[in-house]
Order: structure tokens, then sequence, then C-alpha cells
């Protein structure tokens, strides 16, 4: 009995810790300010911001805007 409580115990605070991972997305086109509406490539840098690659050049997003390069 006392294993089954050890182990019960060990179950408990594994699914009690377990991190749930949830993302969000949102839609990034020419009317928000890329540079074109296709990517080619996206990158995320340790800041966070995403650069995006496209035909027309080098755009990155910091969250709130697009710059182009």
């Amino acid at each position: 009995m006392h294993r089954i409580s050890i182990i019960l115990l060990l179950l408990i605070s594994i699914v009690g810790t377990a991190q749930v991972n949830s993302f969000e997305f949102q839609h990034l086109s020419t009317t928000h300010g890329l540079s074109q509406s296709s990517a080619i490539a996206i990158e995320q840098d340790e800041l966070g911001q995403m650069w995006i690659g496209t035909r027309d050049g080098l755009n990155v997003y910091d969250g709130h805007k697009i710059a182009c390069f």
C-alpha cells in the first residue's frame, strides 16, 4: 500500500508540473507592411523579432510593426 501511495504521488507531481504549450498565430500581409505577400524564409532572433525574407526584401516584425530593408 505504501508503494502505491508513493507511485500515485509521483504521478500527480509529474502531471501537475507538466507544461502546456500555447501558440498564437497572426497573419501578416502587405496591408500590415510586408514588402511582398509570400515569404521565402522566416527566422526568430534572440530578441523575439521575426525576420521575414521575401523576393522584394528583408522584413523584420517586432510584434507591433514591420520594418523593411
